[in-house]
């Protein structure tokens, strides 16, 4: 194995070529000083980590890099450029992208689009007069387009095993294939299926509205503006070996032979890039600096816009058979597992991350994954030869674990909400029609919650006395926000919503109050959380019409997940018959949600996970 910490990436050479209208060469920026040395002190973990990963494995070589900002902060490599000889993969080895290929076809698209050259949703019979014959299997179907094929909606079928063995098409081929006829699974426009011969098709595309072969218009335009000096194409590969290619393996049968390395040809667009770590890690910073969204001067071949609506789910995505959950009960809780394809990237949602983005490759011999988490500024790669090795979901694991992942970016709040803010703090400690008049959007005036606000609020100063802010405010988008108040008693939590007319004033406010438990539903949640982990809880604590049943699944079920528990303190509730309390336990926090009746006897309960702000999945 070997290590690399590495300072940054190398600016883009005085030979890059741009077209679009972008001001200067990209050049990646370092990472935060305190994010970076958060993920190098977990580099012994990672470290011990990948190598039993690739132990297990049995792979012949792999390289994994972390990128933070524009800047390759973590880097290892394992194993042999040929597992038959002496010369140890370092990262300038080349390894076959395979799909990853598909993003960088998307990108050339997406940059003859902003040239005006081409537009995404005329029919693709406007480019490629020629492919009449993709045609549809009813008459009033939608023509295929540029989008459609970019999201695998063209209505062709899968086909990574035919497109995998068929990689060596030309023209000729091509052009036989067309006037043959082509299948098609689905109508245009109505289903997701993968498809690389539609991502041959968008190849042709960029030839025809570019005047340029594929393989030199991506390289011209996409490669050299990044400094991928290093990056190579199936075909240049198929005629002579690059001195420091990484050979991949395959087969059922041992020995196994080495991966086919032939002319991809018209396949090219969708699997035929080869790229050493480095070089791919220019093109994860790229992808990262397009966020956040700002006024700072464009960088590089594409615009930051069209950069970030590459990452953005367009089309419902599901595996092959569509046989398999979105969301699942486990042992571990609720696993959550949503994907839509975008342009040559998939947008994942699940429970244990912000929104990612992500892509897989795999040809004979090779695979490759990456995964980007945007609004943390982090990319991780993974590449391998031989066999695959899973390790991009347990490093994500071990950073949030060690609490090394950057923290998220917040959409900065417009100026508006901020004083919304401060106002209705105002208005809470002593209402004023005159600055209740200048706070609210005239048409919050119509509806019945404003009529009610006065004495809202008054009631609340009552419930509550004095309340400060507690915390930064919390924020969904530049409009709409949330704020805690903590008061003398209990809490206060507001969420805002300004109105789209300038100036922006308030359109809608809802109001959320926490009162302290009183003492039966404290020493009841005392009690409670006493008998999690020990002796099940009293019959003569519930009200009669309580299901004990499920109350004691509950509390076992916290038993056996977090340990044994004590009331750490209260954090909700309305005073009298419904408390929310925090628990601290042996492995971890919960929340206990008790309702009782008037007689202080519990007549529900609920053990969950505490939800942070804005967490998907919740139990």
């Amino acid at each position: 194995m070997r290590s690399y910490f590495l300072a940054g990436l190398f600016a883009c050479s005085a030979a890059c070529v741009s077209h679009t209208p972008v001001a200067q060469p990209f050049r990646p920026t370092a990472a935060e000083a305190s994010d970076k040395a958060r993920l190098v002190a977990i580099a012994p973990q990672l470290d011990a980590l990948l190598a039993e990963k690739f132990t297990a494995a049995k792979a012949s070589a792999m390289v994994i890099g972390i990128v933070l900002d524009g800047e390759l902060v973590y880097a290892r490599a394992f194993g042999k450029r040929d597992p038959r000889g002496q010369t140890p993969v370092d990262l300038d080895s080349l390894f076959r992208m395979a799909s990853l290929t598909k993003s960088f076809t998307a990108m050339a698209v997406l940059k003859l689009r902003d040239e005006g050259k081409l537009a995404l949703d005329v029919p693709i019979t406007e480019y490629l007069p020629e492919l009449t014959a993709l045609g549809s299997t009813t008459r009033d179907a939608a023509p295929v387009t540029v989008r459609t094929l970019l999201t695998h909606a063209a209505g062709l079928p899968w086909d990574d095993v035919w497109g995998a063995v068929s990689f060596g098409f030309e023209d000729d081929d091509w052009r036989k294939l067309w006037q043959s006829g082509v299948s098609l699974a689905h109508v245009p426009g109505t289903e997701f299926e993968y498809s690389n011969l539609g991502y041959a098709v968008l190849g042709k595309v960029i030839e025809r509205v570019s005047g340029t072969p594929y393989r030199d218009y991506v390289t011209t335009d996409i490669l050299q503006p990044l400094g991928m000096s290093n990056a190579v194409w199936a075909s240049q590969v198929a005629t002579a070996t690059p001195a420091n290619l990484t050979i991949g393996y395959w087969g059922d049968e041992e020995p196994q032979r080495p991966a086919p390395r032939v002319s991809d040809g018209v396949f090219e667009p969708a699997g035929g890039l080869y790229a050493t770590l480095r070089d791919y890690a220019r093109y994860v910073a790229y992808q990262l600096a397009a966020y956040p969204p700002r006024d700072a001067p464009e960088t590089g071949p594409l615009r930051r816009s069209s950069v970030r609506e590459m990452h953005q789910g367009q089309r419902p995505e599901r595996p092959v058979g569509a046989n398999e959950p979105i969301a699942e009960r486990t042992n571990d809780g609720l696993e959550l597992l949503v994907s839509n394809y975008g342009y040559g990237w998939s947008a994942i949602t699940t429970c244990a991350d912000d929104p990612r983005v992500q892509h897989g490759g795999w040809e004979p011999g090779y695979h490759a994954a990456v995964t980007l988490l945007p609004r943390h500024r982090v990319g991780i790669i993974a590449f391998t030869a031989s066999q695959p090795v899973r390790t991009v979901t347990p490093m994500l694991d071990l950073i949030r674990q060690a609490s090394a992942l950057p923290a998220a970016l917040e959409p900065a709040p417009d100026p508006a909400l901020v004083e919304a803010q401060r106002d209705l703090t105002s208005l809470l400690t002593h209402w004023d029609p005159t600055l209740a008049e200048r706070v609210f959007d005239a048409r919050s005036h119509h509806y019945p919650w404003f009529q009610r606000l006065p004495e809202t609020f008054a009631k609340a100063a009552r419930q509550h006395g004095r309340c400060q802010l507690e915390g930064p405010l919390r924020r969904f988008s530049r409009l709409h926000g949330r704020f805690r108040l903590l008061c003398e008693r209990g809490a206060v939590e507001l969420d805002v919503s300004l109105a789209p007319a300038k100036p922006s004033k308030v359109l809608l406010v809802r109001l959320q109050q926490e009162l302290p438990p009183d003492e039966r539903s404290s020493r009841l949640a005392a009690q409670l959380a006493a008998s999690i982990g020990s002796a099940p809880p009293e019959p003569s604590w519930f009200a009669p019409d309580a299901d004990q049943r499920r109350a004691h699944e509950a509390l076992s079920l916290a038993a056996l997940q977090h340990g044994t528990c004590t009331v750490d303190r209260a954090v909700g509730g309305d005073g009298s018959s419904v408390a929310v309390f925090h628990l601290r336990c042996t492995e971890g926090a919960l929340e206990l949600a008790i309702a009782t009746d008037p007689a202080g006897l519990l007549t529900s309960l609920a053990v969950r996970q505490p939800r942070p702000f804005g967490a998907t999945c919740w139990e």
